[in-house]
């Protein structure tokens, strides 16, 4: 039995009835809270949005028939970030070195000048640099440029370039074999040839000043010992040694 209910059939046992009775049921109504409908409260709470939206839009379109962001659109669906798109490459100086050294140690070779490194010589420049270790760029270029057949000097290939060196693990493995055994070679080796010797080498790669390698170049060739000394053969006519052939005798 609802509040209602109770409450009419006290009344109705205390007396009241008629108009009475109406109004005190038609009061305690009036009393009761308004149950709500979720559903139709959220329409109700959609339509005031509606119109909230309505009214600010200053083309007076509303907001429901306005169309939608395209699939690809940049805010629906925004590019993937890419974490080294601005980074700077660690390999960019580096880079620039091995170029400027390439550029300058094969003066004098049939070897062709190297540009700015592009992105698949920059991939295969980390791939050695990892390997290797810068320095051993720097070594495998200086063999390269002194051996005569794969710098070109010989004649007998002439595809080398940068890019050959850096493209293939397998010739920069042999250009670094070749700068070992240049390096394993004695030292009195290397003096012994002042043309062409590791003193020109040093001045050809800027490591010494001309004025040093003149300076050096004379004191090894006043420590270089003279070679033997021959004695000259006795000239003369068959006549004078017959006497000496016949007295041996």
């Amino acid at each position: 039995m609802s509040i209602i209910a109770t409450a009419v059939k006290h009344l109705i046992a205390a007396g009241v009835s008629g108009d009475d009775l109406v109004r005190a049921i038609a009061e305690m109504e009036a009393a009761q809270p308004v149950k709500l409908d979720p559903v139709a409260e959220k329409r109700r709470a959609y339509d005031r949005e509606r119109k909230r939206n309505r009214d600010r839009n200053s083309d007076g379109i509303p907001v429901e028939s306005a169309a939608p962001p395209p699939p690809n659109d940049i805010y629906s669906n925004p590019p993937p970030v890419t974490p080294t798109a601005n980074a700077v490459d660690p390999l960019s100086d580096f880079s620039d070195r091995v170029v400027e050294d390439w550029n300058r140690q094969i003066a004098g070779t049939p070897l062709p000048q190297a540009r700015k490194l592009n992105a698949d010589r920059r991939k295969h420049l980390r791939c050695r640099v990892a390997e290797h270790g810068e320095s051993a760029v720097l070594a495998a270029i200086g063999a390269m440029c002194r051996s005569d057949f794969h710098s070109g000097r010989s004649g007998k290939w002439t595809e080398g370039s940068l890019g050959w060196l850096l493209k293939s693990p397998e010739n920069f493995q042999k250009m670094l074999e070749r700068a070992d055994g240049e390096a394993a070679k004695p030292a009195a080796a290397a003096k012994s040839s002042i043309a062409g010797g590791s003193l020109f080498d040093q001045l050809r790669e800027g490591k010494i000043t001309e004025a040093e390698f003149h300076a050096q170049r004379a004191k090894l060739a006043q420590t270089e010992k003279p070679p033997p000394r021959r004695d000259k053969p006795q000239t003369g006519s068959i006549a004078q040694f017959i006497p000496r052939i016949a007295g041996a005798a």
